[in-house]
């Protein structure tokens, strides 16, 4: 069995993990690089006139789908906040009625 400082200490790593996901640094860097590795591609290639204009694209791309997660992710819990709940109202009935099983049983 765990100590309670172990799942306090699990707690804590889950919640820093959770802060990184949704921190602006993360997404900052993400969009950093990914203007990096599209402005050394573009060079590369040597096939477009403007790769330091250019390799913005994805890279607002992502900025601008990251900013658009929070309200995809509250309209996603929305719709299924329901079905959730009608699952968790099922598996209680399921382990209620097994729970009278066993007692059935002795």
């Amino acid at each position: 069995m765990k100590s309670f400082d172990d799942i306090l200490n699990r707690n804590h790593r889950v919640e820093l993990d959770k802060a990184w996901e949704g921190s602006k640094t993360r997404r900052g860097i993400i969009a950093g690089m990914t203007y990096i590795v599209a402005l050394v591609w573009l060079t590369v290639v040597e096939n477009d006139p403007h790769p330091y204009i250019n390799a913005l694209v994805p890279s607002l791309g992502f900025l601008f789908s990251m900013m658009s997660m929070p309200i995809v992710k509250d309209w996603w819990i929305q719709k299924n906040e329901a079905s959730a709940d009608a699952t968790l109202a099922e598996m209680e009935k399921q382990e209620a009625e097994d729970s009278e099983q066993e007692k059935q049983d002795d």
